[in-house]
């Protein structure tokens, strides 16, 4: 269900972002059966067809489905005129909403359909009375980059900071306090770097912690992780390209593919408001940095449901997360793979950012399902 809410959020911030430039965040907004009905504790986070079989059978389906009458000429008995269609709507929290974005919009209930055929929420906008699009303020920061080494032999990577934070070799740089994008566990806000004429965006975990909330120290280290999440998979989309260019190999493949540059930086001194850290957090915000890319987004595979695809890129895709679990000697899996087409000196490029990971140790980062995740992923793929 995680994959709806996104995809249901998604598509209102799609029409949002253009009129206010903004875009509602996850903790904002709550998915819920038509009519208010919210979801029983501990099965929102199952699959769709959990999810299905749990509301729309027995006692419940007659509570919470929504009779659909159906559309064959066929359909001559009582049951087969109605379809059961689980309903979901999109609601705003507007306690948290005008706590944060007070006078700036009202976005109207929104809903979503989950049956047999998927209807994509519909998005009906409309602007505060009395609020026009505002800039998002901003805030300078005094920022410090880590190191990263990667061995370009077994792709290990290596992070790390300077001892002495007063000796650094510091920059400025300016970051929005105005949301860019936000997923169950990130933000993403705009920032720039003074003297580098690029446009980036910087993450930070919000979800995730032992405790739910995240702490300074458990960010740098969800952080850290998923950096190297990104370094290893650049490495070996590179040696999978590699093979398929190779005279042995000379297998048709779509070859216009890269992964999203990264490096993590830290603010010097106290949090900045974006950060959500407490003061006495001083020197402990760190920030994933990468170049920003267009709000439009091409998800491959989920956490864990590796789809088929029929198309050349996603069948690339899907051979790509196959040769990893082989080259990997069958220790690890990719998923979560998702990216952004941008033009690269003239050529449509897809950009890959933030996989998830599966290893047998279950260590890797937020979101590794261990041995589960792996199973999975061999069911899916029929290995």
């Amino acid at each position: 269900m995680s994959e709806v809410f996104d995809d249901a959020l998604a598509n209102v911030n799609h029409h949002r972002s253009k009129i206010y430039g903004m875009d509602l965040i996850e903790t904002e907004v709550e998915l819920c059966f038509v009519g208010n009905k919210t979801f029983l504790r501990n099965t929102e986070g199952g699959t769709v067809n959990d999810v299905c079989m749990q509301y729309l059978t027995g006692p419940m389906g007659e509570y919470y489905s929504q009779p659909k009458p159906a559309t064959s000429k066929h359909a001559t008995s009582a049951a087969a005129c109605v379809q059961p269609v689980l309903s979901l709507e999109l609601f705003i929290n507007k306690v948290l909403f005008h706590k944060d974005r007070a006078n700036l919009s009202i976005v109207q209930m929104q809903w979503y359909s989950v049956g047999p055929q998927v209807e994509r929420c519909k998005a009906e906008v409309s602007k505060h009375p009395d609020g026009n699009k505002k800039k998002a303020p901003t805030t300078k920061i005094t920022i410090e980059q880590a190191k990263c080494v990667q061995s370009q032999i077994d792709s290990q990577v290596k992070v790390s900071w300077l001892d002495d934070v007063l000796n650094t070799t510091a920059a400025t740089a300016i970051i929005s306090h105005a949301v860019f994008a936000a997923g169950h566990t990130k933000r993403v806000y705009e920032l720039e770097i003074e003297g580098d004429d690029g446009a980036y965006v910087a993450k930070r975990f919000f979800r995730g912690g032992k405790n739910g909330r995240v702490t300074a120290e458990e960010n740098e280290s969800l952080l850290e992780c998923e950096l190297i999440q990104l370094k290893v998979l650049e490495w070996l989309v590179e040696e999978f390209l590699n093979h398929a260019r190779s005279n042995d190999s000379s297998v048709e493949h779509f070859g216009n593919i890269s992964v999203s540059d990264g490096f993590l930086i830290r603010k010097i001194g106290e949090p900045s408001t974006p950060s959500g850290f407490p003061s006495e957090d001083i020197n402990g915000t760190v920030w994933l940095v990468e170049p920003k890319r267009t709000r439009s987004v091409v998800k491959f595979c989920g956490t864990l449901g590796h789809p088929e695809w029929n198309d050349k890129v996603g069948m690339m895709i899907s051979a790509l997360c196959h040769w990893i679990y082989i080259f990997m000697r069958k220790t690890e899996v990719y998923s979560d793979i998702q990216g952004s087409y941008m033009t690269i000196d003239g050529t449509d490029t897809l950009i890959l950012f933030d996989p998830m990971t599966h290893t047998l140790n279950q260590d890797s980062s937020i979101g590794d399902y261990g041995e589960k995740g792996i199973a999975k992923f061999l069911a899916d793929e029929e290995i």
